[in-house]
Order: C-alpha cells, then structure tokens, then sequence
C-alpha cells in the first residue's frame, strides 16, 4: 500500500472514530495552530486584521517561518498527546478560511468592514461613516496579498458608483499601523503576525504563545501611497521586525479572547481559559492573560 493511500485510510478511520466521539456542544481534544494577525495603532489600540489556521507541518512553518524546527516539534507531541479534531478542523478552515465569517463573528474586535453584495446605496452609506480616507479590498479567500485593492473613499463617494471589484468584496477601512523605521531609515507601516498552539482538556482551552513578529511593507509609508506601502505579506516583500515586549503581551491578550470565542463558535458551547503560557526563552515572563 503507498503511502498516499495508507495516509487516505488512516484519516477515513479517524474521521469514522473520533466524529462518534465528539457530541455537540462538547470541547474536544485537539491540537491546532492559529495565526492572529493584528495591527497596533498610534494610539496603542491593537485591532484584529485577519485569522490564519494552519494544518500540519506545512501550515505550521508557513504561519512562522523562523525557527521552525522547534515550534514543529512541539506542535507534533501536542498532535499526538491530544490526536486531531475533524470538527475543529472543519469549524477552523469554514471559519479563518473565509474572511466574511470571520467578520461575521469577530467584527467587534476588527477595522470597520462591508461586505459587498451590489448594494451601493448601503456601500455608500458606510463610506461616509468611516473616519479612514483609505479603503482596502480583499478577496474572501486567503490569497498571499493577491488582489487586494487600495481606494479613496472620496474618489469613490464622488464616481458615484460601485468600483470593479472582481473577488475583492470585502472592505476594510485602513487603519495605519504604528510607523516603524526600516533598515532604508524610512518610515514604514506593518502588521503582526502572532501565532499560538491551541490544545484542550476538558472543557478547558490551553494557549502556548510562540514570539510574534511584525511583517513591514516593502515601500515606505506616504498618505497617497502604492499597495506595496500599505500592505505587508512575506510572499509579496514584507519584511520582518521584532515586536517590544510591551506590544506582544497586548497582542497576546488579544489573541486569547479571539480564540476562545472561535473555538466556542465552532464546539457551539462556552470554553474555559486553561493554561496560558510562552514557548522557549521570552523577553518578559509576564503571562498573556
């Protein structure tokens, strides 16, 4: 039997098994990485840009590509110590794999957002609401920066019109990052990226924080600036700083109550706070919660 078959075989059992295992509205044992991708504003306000789930080792490396070999490593004794959910795996991809149930669900944490259906006298309406001159457009789906579009909700208030949008139908005021100083001296924007291991026992939700990290624009940040200025993904150029302890804690506290409410949208029952914690040597020592 190859591989690929004994892996296809393996998961049908499991999927068998561990589905009659799992009533709903039960936490069950599973063990699962998240991205939590936040932006920490001039005035120290942190707001929750996006959810990014990981699914095994590849997901793992592709969520925190620095120092891999460790956070790998304990992800997999946490994988076979706890096993795997499929309905926390389903629930994870349904949810952080499209951007609009995410808003659906975690509004109140992020940006002002629209998702548009064709209706521009609604659109309008929001775009007069907003405080932000600049719009970002961003496809539903995960696409590594791919077809975002930059606007002025001026310009577009004045067209009086819907733009092309194309798969871009989620709107989001831009909300400026903190500027951070490059290795060019110049100012950029960012955002960043924190990662936590999730596992669970009981009714009890466990939080392992790795480090976090800022992911900074390639172009240095001006009011009428390019896309490249304005957004920060890895695959497009971004570039990675290190986050003050100060910021990480923040951004942690952040990243525990978003998960929380995730993981008790997707079991359908409320999640204890269980253990919460830093994986390897940290700056500070102070808990997340």
């Amino acid at each position: 039997m190859t591989l690929a078959a004994r892996s296809g075989r393996w998961q049908r059992i499991a999927r068998g098994t561990r589905q009659a295992q799992e009533p709903a509205g039960v936490l069950p044992s599973f063990a699962r990485p998240l991205g939590v991708d936040v932006i920490i504003d001039d005035g120290g306000r942190s707001h929750l840009i996006e959810l990014q789930h990981g699914f095994g080792r590849r997901g793992l490396i592709e969520l925190f590509p620095a120092e891999n070999r460790l956070y790998r490593k304990t992800y997999w004794r946490l994988r076979r110590e706890l096993g795997s959910s499929p309905r926390i795996t389903e629930g994870m991809r349904r949810i952080c794999g499209d951007k609009t149930r995410t808003l659906a669900l975690l509004a109140h944490h992020q940006p002002p957002s629209f998702v548009f259906r064709g209706d521009w006298p609604a659109l309008a309406a929001w775009l007069r609401s907003l405080e932000s001159d600049l719009v970002l457009a961003k496809p539903p789906r995960g696409s590594c920066g791919v077809g975002i579009l930059v606007f002025d909700r001026r310009e577009l208030l004045a067209a009086g019109a819907p733009p092309a949008l194309g798969d871009a139908i989620l709107l989001q005021a831009f909300v400026r990052s903190r500027l951070l100083a490059g290795s060019d001296g110049a100012h950029h924007v960012g955002c960043i990226r924190h990662v936590v291991l999730l596992s669970s026992e009981g009714e009890r939700l466990h939080v392992l924080h790795l480090p976090s990290y800022w992911r900074v624009s390639p172009a240095p940040f001006a009011p009428r600036a390019e896309k490249d200025a304005l957004t920060a993904n890895i695959s497009r150029g971004a570039f990675p700083l290190p986050v003050a302890p100060a910021d990480e804690l923040r951004v942690a506290r952040l990243a525990e109550g978003v998960t929380r409410e995730l993981v008790a949208a997707i079991v359908g029952c409320p999640v204890e706070p269980g253990s919460s914690g830093w994986l390897g040597e940290r700056a500070h020592s102070t808990p997340p919660g």
